[in-house]
């Protein structure tokens, strides 16, 4: 008896097809890692501009608040230049209150237009308010404090 081969003999062309499979599978894996890299860099730097866009949404409007108390004191206050106030994580200015809507047509006697801005780093935004010269008086509850309304 003739002892048997054990393997039988491969074609010719097989001989490397294995090692083209295993050299582009790892190509194809590197490709889907690096894209999840990058997917997730834009979305943490997405991220990040929305909560400084919300900062500065938050510093413009405690620029407002500033402006409406600066105004209570004097009507005839001028404004905040930039960069104006540090707050939070950034800073806030106001324009010279003026008497025109943003349109350019005048307001009514006794009213003013603010333009407060807030910035944190690369972001900005700008709140734009009217308000009459007044004092604030009560419009609910019974003006005591307490658990009256107010």
């Amino acid at each position: 008896m003739t002892p048997r081969p054990v393997h039988a003999a491969r074609p010719p062309g097989d001989a490397g097809f294995s090692i083209v499979l295993a050299i582009f599978s790892i190509l194809m894996l590197l490709t889907l890692g690096l894209s999840l890299v990058a997917l997730v860099v834009e979305d943490s730097d997405i991220s990040v501009m929305h909560v400084k866009e919300s900062q500065a949404f938050y510093a413009a409007h405690a620029g407002l608040e500033y402006a409406i108390v600066k105004l209570a004191g004097s009507w005839s206050w001028g404004g905040l230049p930039s960069p104006g106030k540090t707050v939070g994580a950034g800073s806030f200015w106001i324009a010279p209150p003026d008497a025109v809507d943003e349109n350019g047509s005048p307001l009514p006697t006794g009213r003013k237009r603010i333009i407060a801005t807030g910035i944190v780093g690369t972001a900005q935004r700008s709140i734009q308010v009217h308000v009459a010269q007044g004092t604030i008086s009560t419009y609910a509850g019974t003006g005591t404090s307490g658990y009256t309304g107010d």
